[in-house]
């Protein structure tokens, strides 16, 4: 997880800590529950921002199509 993203959770999970006084691992559940009801728009972030792993091994092995370190790439 990019630094910035675990500032950003626990700056939410603090904020809701201290303004509804529940326990951290209340607040997480609520979290993850919420995150878990919203997964359609979790998967459009994801392959908005981010290359498919068979993407990535492409441009990490030079744009060669094959295998990227042990794995096969295979779309």
């Amino acid at each position: 997880m990019p630094k910035e993203s675990a500032d950003a959770l626990a700056a939410a999970l603090e904020e809701l800590h201290w303004s509804t006084r529940q326990p951290e691992h209340v607040i997480m559940a609520a979290l993850v529950a919420v995150a878990l009801e919203q997964l359609p728009a979790v998967e459009q972030q994801i392959k908005g921002n981010y290359l498919s792993f068979s993407a990535w091994c492409r441009v990490a092995v030079g744009g060669r199509p094959g295998v990227c370190g042990t794995h096969k790439v295979v779309d």
